[in-house]
This record gives structure tokens, sequence and C-alpha cells, in this order.
């Protein structure tokens, strides 16, 4: 029974939260430039998430920015392997497609960091569906 309750320490706490949660985000907007920011954001937001009670600020956050980092990693890895087959299939030319593929997931991952980014900056909750609404 040592917490204290003093809001001033409150604050200090949240404020720190946030600030770790935008460097999450900022690592997640530099993955494209080095995949090891790709990782140690996907790692952070995997380990925060789990300790954090859910339905909370940080954890609205850190949930969006772990389904950022599964769905990107899923889709790049179907894309990359996709090419690889048409080229190794001979169909070189059809590669396109899945070129086409990794722009539309570029400009996707890059709204859905932003859109998190701004909505932590101004100290919002991410949007996430409530299972209590119909």
């Amino acid at each position: 029974m040592n917490q204290s309750l003093d809001p001033q320490d409150n604050a200090k706490k949240t404020d720190r939260a946030r600030t770790l949660l935008l460097i999450g985000y900022i690592l997640m907007g530099l993955a494209w430039l080095t995949l090891f920011t790709y990782l140690i954001a996907g790692v952070m937001a995997h380990v925060q998430r789990r300790e954090l009670v859910s339905h909370s600020f940080e954890r609205s956050h850190w949930d969006h920015i772990w389904s950022i980092f599964i769905w990107s990693a899923t889709w790049l890895l179907v894309l990359v392997i996709s090419i690889f087959i048409l080229i190794g299939l001979g169909l070189g030319p059809l590669s396109l497609i899945p070129a086409l593929g990794f722009l539309v997931l570029l400009i996707w991952y890059y709204v859905q960091t932003i859109r998190g980014f701004v909505w932590a900056f101004y100290g919002k909750p991410f949007a996430v569906a409530d299972e209590n609404q119909p």
C-alpha cells in the first residue's frame, strides 16, 4: 500500500506512457527504411499490450500498433512469395500485380500509423469496436 495517489505522479506516469506510445508509432513510421525499427515496434507492442488493462487508452493504441505489425508482416510475406512464384513459373510480367499490392500495403500502413500517432498525440484512445454495441 505504498502507492502514491498524488495527481502529479499520475500525470507523469500518463505522460511517460504517451511518450512511449509516440515512440512506438515513430518506430513503425521508420520501418520501411529499416527492418530493425519495425521489429522493435512489434516487440514493444506485444510486450506492452500484455501488461496493460483492457480498454485503456494505452492498450487501445498498443493493440493498434500490434495489428498494424501483424497485418503488414502477413501481407508482405504473401506478396513476396507470390512474386517469387510468378517469376519462377516464367510469368514475370504478372509480378506487377503483387507489386501494386506492395503500393497498396505501403499506403495502408502509413495511413494507419499516422492516424494512430495523431490520436495518441492528442491523448485520444484509438477507436476500437466495442463488443457491447450491436
